[in-house]
């Protein structure tokens, strides 16, 4: 369960950190520069990759959670199978409860994780796919613009 404390806590940072970036980019920066590099199409492409940044440590995570939630589960139940055993199969039903409750909240927890984490993964993606058409656009634009003088 640790772990996933841990694993919502760096989702929920990357998280953060992409809607700020994204609340503070404005389309007349990014042309702006764009036009003032030597190399648009290579500053373009670093503008992209710098709104990609820590996105694929968010998808992985998103992929991971539920395994984790999952492996949190099989433990709990190992443990509480364990419990039953040592105890001789005379075991009181809290141990029981208490040892099934776990395991299912381990479950639970690497499943909200994840479905939080995709939801942002894809958002953040569309956003950048966004940019990237407007980038593309106007560096089209711009060659139509060039060509005409």
């Amino acid at each position: 369960m640790y772990f996933l404390y841990i694993l919502s806590i760096f989702c929920t940072a990357i998280i953060l950190k992409k809607i700020w970036q994204f609340k503070n980019l404005s389309k007349d920066k990014l042309l702006e520069r764009i036009s003032n590099s030597n190399n648009g199409e290579l500053e373009s492409n670093t503008i992209i990759r710098e709104l990609e940044g820590w996105l694929p440590a968010l998808g992985v995570s998103s992929r991971i959670a539920p395994l984790i939630g999952l492996l949190g589960t099989v433990v709990g139940m190992i443990n509480t199978f364990k419990t039953i055993e040592l105890k001789g199969g005379s075991v009181n039903i809290l141990f029981l409860s208490r040892g099934i409750w776990q395991a299912l909240l381990t479950t639970a927890a690497g499943l909200i994780i994840a479905i939080i984490a995709v939801i942002f993964y894809h958002f953040f993606l569309r956003k950048i796919d966004e940019i990237s058409f407007l980038i593309e656009r106007e560096n089209q634009n711009e060659k139509i613009l060039q060509g005409r003088h």
